[in-house]
């Protein structure tokens, strides 16, 4: 009998949606298969406003392993599970709350996701607030396009702009139908009537342009454009640097090391897959030289503990922003006689207190922005009206 937790066959945006119908609580966690590897799965995790995904794989000798936990190793996924149940450590958070819902009309499949929706008709009663400060509900009825028919869309939802991107939302269950992450949304934008935006095909809805009417069509674009802003502060390609950290977790070569408003992540440079991510609560310290960045990490990290350096055409401007954030999180504690990076370019490192919130970034993570013209179709009611797009641009 499978444990409730195991959620075989859903996939990775799925597996977030259901975490954040669960109603987004830290520890909240269940186990996917891998969409890649035979005999593999992920713990994904609720962890402080995001989701975590921790690689469960299967080793030579019949054993399962948390990727990076080379100590912890067990026979059976249910074991390893029971295990870090009762000890976390080298998790981002405890395990608290199991995720036991069945997947959204028992969805196995992406051709299953869209699958039409019944049409909501009707007033809708909006809460003013979402689940924090930095979430926000809005009422809005789709506009017909190419991807709100492919996914049988009509009538009146509630779309949620919340951290991690954008949810259509059941007006009367509040159950998410369909979950955009800003990491697949290429572009959105906003004319006088409309919120708009297209999304990638590694969305649970499929590739295309989704278009809602709402009365506060600016409102919902300046909140998704600041929370997108938050997600990263800058981003650049290195080269990891050979340490016995770096070769316990396999990592050779180049990479895009982004520097977010809660940690620091190293994602494949042609994938744009995470592959491990270093929360500044669990950094011990960090610093650069002339030519690289550098890391201590704690042993809760998803790595675990040791040192990490990545080579870098910027390794000043990383610091800097790091630096930054670690400035802010002084101020918000109350702490006295911050220590400021010496100009000088040897070895340098900073103790790292707790983790910062997206929340409290309101004035961080500026990106650059590039606005353009409309791009209208024959036929769409929201075609008469300039639009103003913002495309998500990496340097």
């Amino acid at each position: 009998m499978a444990a409730p937790w195991h959620h075989p066959g859903i996939t990775k945006d799925q597996a977030e949606g259901l975490l954040v119908a669960a109603g987004m609580k830290t520890g909240s966690f269940l186990v996917r298969n891998s969409e890649k590897r035979k005999g593999a799965f992920a713990l994904c995790i609720w962890d402080e406003g995001r989701v975590r995904q921790y690689r469960i794989l299967p080793t030579g000798g019949g054993y399962l392993q948390i990727q990076g936990h080379v100590n912890r190793q067990y026979p059976t996924l249910l074991d390893l599970m029971e295990s870090y149940r009762r000890d976390p450590q080298g998790l981002a958070c405890p395990l608290l709350f199991p995720v036991t819902a069945a997947p959204v009309e028992k969805i196995s499949g992406k051709k299953a996701s869209r699958s039409p929706k019944p049409v909501v008709k009707g007033a809708v009663k909006l809460p003013k607030k979402g689940d924090d400060d930095s979430t926000k509900l809005f009422p809005v009825i789709v506009i017909p396009t190419q991807g709100s028919e492919q996914c049988g869309l009509e009538g009146r939802f509630i779309l949620k702009v919340f951290a991690i991107g954008l949810s259509l939302l059941d007006p009367y269950t509040d159950r998410p139908l369909y979950t955009w992450p800003f990491r697949y949304i290429r572009r959105y934008g906003r004319n006088a009537d409309a919120f708009l935006f297209e999304c990638g095909r590694k969305c649970g809805s499929g590739e295309g342009d989704f278009a809602f009417r709402t009365p506060c069509p600016n409102e919902v674009f300046l909140t998704a454009d600041n929370l997108r802003k938050k997600v990263f502060l800058m981003r650049t390609r290195i080269t990891i640097f050979p340490t016995d950290a770096s070769n316990r977790c396999k990592l050779v070569g180049d990479y895009t090391l982004q520097v977010c408003s809660e940690g620091i992540h190293l994602l494949n440079c042609t994938t744009e897959q995470l592959l491990y991510d270093w929360p500044y609560k669990m950094i011990r310290r960090y610093g650069r030289s002339k030519n690289d960045f550098t890391i201590e990490a704690g042993s809760r990290c998803a790595s675990g503990e040791g040192t990490f350096t990545f080579k870098s055409s910027v390794p000043e401007e990383i610091f800097q922003q790091v630096d930054r954030i670690r400035a802010h999180l002084s101020q918000l504690s109350n702490i006295e006689g911050v220590k400021k990076p010496s100009q000088s370019m040897g070895n340098e490192y900073v103790d790292v207190g707790t983790c910062i919130t997206y929340a409290e970034l309101a004035d961080f993570g500026v990106q650059p922005r590039a606005m353009g013209a409309s791009r209208v179709q024959p036929g769409q009611s929201y075609a008469d009206q300039p639009t103003e797009y913002s495309t998500i641009v990496f340097e």
